[in-house]
């Protein structure tokens, strides 16, 4: 450690020049008695480098004025400063006030750096606390006037360096310039927990590798480029690029905000020194439990039978409350012991000083309170309480600070709905035992009997209901868009013939068009901008009588990925899985597959004979991993508007729908309300999670089909330019009819091309 540590001085403050680099410290005492006077500590031999010149100065406050008188006769350009440490509540009252209350090595370095030419490199070794403590902000607000922080450099094996002080009271190396530096970037450095003498060149290495950044960041230290506000507490961890990192982690939840404004934070109100007079043992007459930071468990519980004190004399708005959350105070050295727990119903418990409560508050919803108990319990909560936390114990200030995230409206209406089927599961469970314990109630065993098969009717379809939604098929057939469940349909009731493969192959094509067509909706309607597969597809559909193939809708799919950038916005992004689907591997290799089938059967090149059974095992297998990657579509449902009536007075349309979920065609006409003024009857429309419509035309329409006579969703398949006219495909059964009306909306999309003026 004296070694490394002399290198670090080397490296970033001196340069060889005994008459130019000087090291200040107060003379050193091995006396406790006589340190808590001085504040002065013993330094072991070979801590500073050979060329320096070095002044030991009397310490305690005779150390200031006999510094001052130094650096005015020796006027060096290059210093390192050891003050002697000592509280301000140690200090003569004079010199604490006219100082403002700062401990001794801040009055150093204060007049130091007020003293000191404008240019010199100055060096000083501190408590970390100085840099952290909110008690030294002014300190640190002071210091900014005077001079321009370079470099933090946190150490460690503090007992190799100061073998008097404790392992526990860390110490940091501040490099700074006197006035005003050219250059605002702060870097911090912070040497490893565990130093070996042979790891002491590549550890100094990357030292100065990081002295010549102009940004980011190397194995023990990073550049901080934007200059923070006066004052700020200035830790390694605080901000480091992995908080950041975590930050905007949880940022995609929704948004980012203190703990301190969802929840109440303070200590147990009770200190076990203070207030011995309202406590008795355990194994006294049991009043109100008093619970310390020790009762509370690793996993979880909290020990209320055995804590070591109880109260009598504790008011009611004393009491910790059902629902407060309750963490300990002293965390120890890192890594942390970080211990969450919850008050519950049955417990009526006080909390000693040792205890840091959480509770709700008012303004707090549900959603977000769920969030923020996980959220405490997570490893990216420690990884936040660690950078904020310098010392043992967590500082209400800074826990309060911590940021947490709080749910955006998609997430919380999940969580909502999640809450709810926590609420319904509860009260079927409720039933369940209550039929149960029922069988002897009546008078008669005949009614008991007819009772528990009537109640347990119910009890048995909902359990029948529940896990027919784990069976995948199922879900397909009952929660997917209505042209890629009745599809569906088809390949579940097909034999592994060649129709079969067929169905499994069109059934492909059709989800893939589907999610085209979404992802069409979302650039052009919701992000403005246009995707650029749509101009090719024009230009051969004018060029040849070819139509639309599953090609096509791959390709669409890929071009939208371009919107995944703006990531810090997606999650305001209606559908936005579509843009996601394809960076899932095993989806993008079921696609490939199904993509070559399709291909290959289109060209004469498909399976035949005693082949077919394999092919078709395999392209439903292929099929069936497509449809699990993308069961978010599930929660965007399609819907067909029928009938729109529009309130000007209350700017609301209220519009009567159909949902077209499932594979069953015949569903219930539903109403509901929005705030857009134009609604159209007769269209085709997606809903998001906020009931947010999107039109669909014309990439998809819902008319009667001419052949078949049910009524079926159509898309582009092919253009016949002489006429000026659109082939319309049916997505459930393939028939096709023409429409000379819908060519204009398409030219809108940009997939088809403009017509060409005529000229008599």
């Amino acid at each position: 450690m004296t070694t490394i540590f002399a290198e670090i001085l080397k490296a970033l403050l001196f340069k060889g020049e005994p008459d130019r680099d000087l090291v200040v410290l107060s003379d050193p005492t091995n006396n406790d008695r006589d340190r808590k006077v001085t504040g002065a500590y013993g330094f072991p031999e070979g801590v500073f480098p050979d060329f320096c010149a070095i002044r030991k100065l009397a310490g305690g406050e005779g150390f200031i004025s006999a510094m001052k008188d130094m650096l005015v006769l020796e006027k060096p350009t290059r210093l390192f400063i050891v003050p002697p440490f000592q509280s301000y509540k140690d200090l003569p009252n004079q010199l604490s006030t006219e100082f403002h209350s700062m401990n001794l090595e801040e009055i150093v370095i204060q007049v130091a750096m007020q003293n000191l030419n404008p240019g010199t490199i100055v060096g000083v070794l501190l408590p970390l606390g100085t840099l952290v403590d909110e008690h030294s902000r002014g300190f640190r607000e002071r210091l900014s006037d005077s001079g321009t922080i370079m470099y933090v450099i946190e150490l460690s094996n503090r007992q190799q360096l100061l073998p008097d002080v404790h392992s526990a009271f860390r110490m940091v190396i501040v490099i700074m310039i006197a006035g005003k530096a050219d250059s605002e970037l702060l870097r911090f450095w912070k040497m490893p927990d565990t130093v070996e003498e042979e790891q002491d060149e590549p550890i100094v290495s990357d030292l100065l590798r990081l002295s010549k950044q102009q940004g980011g960041q190397t194995n023990f230290g990073y550049v901080l480029r934007q200059r923070l506000p006066q004052g700020s507490p200035l830790s390694f961890d605080m901000y480091h690029p992995s908080v950041g990192k975590t930050i905007r982690d949880i940022s995609i939840l929704g948004a980012v905000r203190p703990l301190g404004e969802l929840a109440e934070v303070f200590f147990g109100h009770l200190n076990l020194r203070r207030d011995a007079a309202m406590l008795t043992d355990s194994d006294s007459d049991r009043g109100i439990p008093v619970i310390e930071g020790r009762d509370i468990l690793s996993d979880g519980t909290i020990v209320v039978e055995n804590t070591r004190y109880t109260s009598k004399h504790v008011p009611p708005e004393k009491c910790l409350k059902p629902g407060d959350i309750c963490t300990r105070r002293l965390v120890g050295p890192k890594p942390f012991r970080f211990y969450v727990t919850q008050i519950q119903e049955s417990n009526l418990v006080s909390a000693s000083d040792s205890v840091i409560i959480i509770r709700r508050r008012s303004s707090t919803g549900d959603e977000d309170w769920l969030i923020l108990k996980l959220f405490l319990r997570s490893p990216k909560f420690l990884e936040l309480l660690a950078s904020q936390t310098t010392s043992q114990s967590i500082r209400i200030g800074d826990f309060r600070n911590i940021p947490v995230p709080i749910s955006d409206p998609t997430l919380k209406l999940a969580l909502t709905e999640l809450l709810q089927a926590s609420e319904i599961f509860s009260v079927w469970k409720t039933e369940t035992e209550k039929a149960i314990g029922s069988l002897f109630d009546f008078e008669s065993v005949k009614d008991s009997r007819m009772y528990l098969l009537s109640q347990g009717r119910r009890l048995r379809q909902r359990v029948h209901a529940a896990r027919q939604m784990d069976e995948f098929s199922y879900r397909v057939r009952t929660q997917f868009p209505h042209p890629i469940a009745f599809r569906w349909r088809t390949v579940e009731s097909c034999k592994p013939d060649l129709e079969g493969y067929l169905y499994v192959l069109e059934c492909a094509e059709i989800t893939l068009c589907y999610l085209a067509s979404m992802a069409i909706v979302l650039a052009y309607r919701v992000m403005n901008d246009e995707i650029k597969r749509l101009s090719e597809i024009a230009k051969r559909l004018a060029d040849r009588a070819s139509g639309t193939s599953m090609g096509d809708w791959v390709a669409i799919l890929i071009d939208a990925r371009k919107f995944r950038r703006l990531s810090s916005t997606r999650e305001s992004i209606p559908f936005y899985e579509v843009l996601l689907c394809l960076d899932d591997n095993r989806i993008k290799q079921a696609l490939d597959n199904l993509k070559r089938r399709r291909n290959d059967q289109a060209h004469g090149r498909g399976p035949k004979g005693s082949d077919i059974p394999k092919a078709f095992k395999e392209a439903r297998s292929d099929l069936e991993q497509l449809l699990e990657g993308i069961e978010f579509v599930s929660e965007y449902p399609l819907i067909y508007v029928e009938v729109t009536e529009r309130d000007s007075l209350q700017r609301t349309t209220e519009y009567q729908y159909r949902t077209l979920m499932g594979d069953h065609p015949l569903v219930p006409l539903q109403r509901n309300t929005t705030q857009m003024a134009e609604v159209e009857a007769h269209s085709l429309y997606l809903l998001d999670r906020n009931d947010h419509l999107y039109l669909l035309r014309p990439l998809m329409t819902r008319r009667e089909c001419p052949h078949c006579g049910n009524w079926a969703t159509f898309y582009l398949d092919s253009y016949n330019k002489h006429d000026d006219k659109c082939i319309l495909k049916s997505m459930e059964h393939s028939h096709t009819v023409e429409d000379t009306n819908i060519p204009g909306a398409f030219r809108l999309l940009g997939m088809l091309p403009s017509m060409a003026r005529r000229t008599d």
